[in-house]
């Protein structure tokens, strides 16, 4: 990922490769967002450029409660810090106040060890059926007994199938009393969130909204890093948020929305999420995307979360073109503290 801050009013560019955007989170720590006082409260004193933040390394005795919102990358974004937090062996928690997709690709792996070893009790329960069904002599008899017989052969695939399935339901209802939680950790990540119903899967992955709030307080104490996706877009790259979007957790530190460049020059019903939440139509500008990132997320977040670091994302500035609108955009927003993000590599 690369990625653009302005220091002294100059744009630098860097890539996570050489200095991680978690280190550069971390270590603006200790910044404030907040306006001047002599100021109206909506108004922001002069722009104030990223090298104003307290960029000295000190050893943190806190977690680091990071919220993503907006639209146009969160997913991404999240999972980039996500990494970079294994690269740096942190130990971290993704979540989600919202839905989001997490991996459950352990359970794959676990099942398919255990299917060498052991016989699952569903698998004993449809053989033990097949058999009694069997002395009945009817065709269905038949096919159940069949069935039976290959949920005995470990080695098959429709057993490691149904070692799978054991697995994945023993890991989903962890939490005890027949309710469901994804609790895994993956590499030394922690991803908690509750599947939804019916479930959704895709690619070794599951749709989950927000764990089990004892789940969460019972790692984020010892965390050091907790990502959460704080908000839903449909997939579209910007947004209008609703009065009680985003879900942001209280004890968030650092606040970042995001917004996607792909949305500049198309049709605002196709790429706009609530749309009809405002008044223009037409094609997206990068006036418009300056107006609804301060208007509709920054200043209502920084009236809810006074103690939040709250940072604009610009993402998707993947072409000269797109990161020279993202220039301009950060301008039109004025906010004192944004940052322009591609996920193509230098």
């Amino acid at each position: 990922m690369r990625y653009w801050i302005e220091e002294n009013q100059i744009w630098q560019e860097y890539s996570n490769r050489k200095r991680t955007l978690l280190s550069l989170l971390e270590s603006g720590m200790g910044f404030s967002n907040s306006p001047d006082a002599k100021q109206q409260e909506t108004q922001y004193a002069s722009k104030k450029i990223w090298a104003d933040m307290a960029f000295t390394q000190t050893e943190r005795k806190k977690t680091l409660r990071i919220a993503i919102a907006g639209a146009g990358g969160k997913t991404t974004l999240l999972m980039t810090l996500r990494d970079e937090c294994e690269a740096a062996g942190k130990k971290a928690v993704v979540t989600t106040t919202t839905h989001m997709f997490l991996p459950e690709t352990e359970y794959v792996a676990e099942a398919a060890g255990a299917a060498q070893a052991t016989v699952t009790a569903e698998a004993a329960e449809t053989a033990q059926a097949a058999g009694a069904v069997e002395a009945a002599g009817t065709t269905q008899a038949a096919e159940t007994a069949e069935a039976g017989r290959t949920a005995k052969a470990i080695g098959t695939a429709e057993a490691a199938e149904t070692a799978e399935a054991a697995v994945t339901a023993k890991v989903q209802a962890r939490s005890g009393g027949g309710s469901r939680n994804l609790d895994i950790e993956i590499h030394g990540i922690r991803y908690l969130g509750t599947p939804v119903l019916p479930e959704i899967r895709q690619d070794g992955w599951i749709k989950c909204a927000a764990p089990k709030a004892a789940a969460l307080e019972r790692y984020e104490k010892t965390a050091d890093v907790v990502l959460t996706e704080a908000d839903g877009s449909r997939r579209m790259p910007i947004k209008i948020p609703a009065e009680w979007e985003p879900v942001i957790p209280e004890n968030t530190d650092i606040i970042l929305v995001v917004y996607g460049l792909s949305a500049l020059g198309q049709d605002m019903e196709q790429v706009c999420q609530r749309a009809r939440l405002q008044e223009k139509t037409g094609a997206v500008s990068e006036a418009f995307m300056a107006e609804m990132m301060r208007s509709r997320y920054l200043e209502p977040l920084w009236r809810k979360y006074p103690d939040a670091a709250l940072i604009a994302v610009w993402n998707q500035a993947d072409t000269l073109p797109l990161l020279a609108s993202a220039k301009r955009a950060v301008k039109l927003c004025g906010w004192p503290y944004q940052l322009i993000t591609s996920q193509q590599n230098a």
